[in-house]
């Protein structure tokens, strides 16, 4: 199970890189000063979305996903959670 990811940034630069490593923005929510890489059970895919602080603590996963504090460590999650979305559709 892939397990929520969270940034307290959002920059254009991090959405770049999320969208290199193929995650697409859901609804096109990308305003927000936090970032969050979810796996979407109905789009079976891992997508991003910006969000405000107030939008994540109120989320359900919150609470049990990562929250990072570096964009290394961040990036080093999500790039894991790519990696193991492409080898369970495999």
């Amino acid at each position: 199970m892939i397990v929520p990811i969270f940034i307290k940034q959002n920059t254009l630069e991090l959405r770049q890189k999320l969208s290199d490593l193929g995650l697409s923005c859901n609804n096109g929510k990308w305003m927000g000063q936090y970032l969050a890489v979810f796996y979407l059970q109905e789009k079976d895919k891992l997508v991003y979305v910006g969000s405000p602080e107030y939008d994540l603590k109120n989320c359900p996963d919150y609470s049990k996903g990562i929250i990072c504090t570096s964009e290394d460590r961040f990036m080093e999650f999500v790039t894991n959670a790519v990696n193991e979305e492409r080898e369970t559709k495999a």
